[in-house]
């Protein structure tokens, strides 16, 4: 039985205008992340809203009384079962962007992926955790604006290609060679 992608990634925004244009190709990129790491799309819920929002749930949640991009709350009952809310300040990311001289939409789709390799189990506390977090973003992001994003996308036949891809990047990082990764502020 397919699953019906639409229905199980989902965008919200509070009282801002939705900045993500390519909403449909974006959902079927998280389901191809999910299944690329061993997991399954459950529920995923992206919510933007402003820096102050999610200041609060910060604040709330975790007792950090600072500024965030991003917060991921896993809902899921099972490890292989991913559930979730996706809550991103749009404020945040539009300032990150600036600073890293990227695109709002790169920048954007740095944090969602960042948000989804969270669910995924990737952690960022620590330097070599940090290390390994940008490498996965910088992989993601790459696939996402080679294979998705662009004119080249044919959900049915593009899997195997990124699959290629994604394998090669990782055999080039694992022998010491990096592919040109994006900036970030850490």
């Amino acid at each position: 039985m397919a699953i019906d992608i639409n229905k199980k990634v989902r965008f919200f925004s509070n009282s801002l205008n939705n900045p993500l244009k390519d909403r449909k190709k974006f959902k079927s990129f998280v389901d191809y992340i999910l299944r690329h790491e061993g997991k399954r799309l459950n529920l995923i819920s992206f919510v933007f809203c402003s820096d102050e929002e999610l200041r609060k749930l910060n604040n709330d949640f975790l007792k950090h009384d600072y500024y965030t991009d991003i917060m991921t709350f896993d809902l899921s009952e099972s490890k292989k079962d991913i559930t979730a809310d996706i809550f991103i300040s749009i404020d945040r990311t539009r300032d990150n962007a600036k600073v890293l001289t990227v695109s709002l939409s790169k920048e954007l789709h740095r944090v969602m992926i960042h948000g989804i390799l969270h669910l995924c189990g990737y952690k960022d506390k620590g330097k070599k955790e940090i290390s390994v977090m940008r490498d996965k973003e910088d992989l993601y992001l790459n696939l996402y604006f080679k294979f998705f994003h662009g004119k080249l996308f044919q959900q049915e036949t593009v899997s195997r290609e990124m699959d290629i891809f994604a394998k090669t990047y990782e055999w080039l990082e694992k022998d010491g060679l990096k592919i040109q990764r994006s900036r970030h502020p850490f």
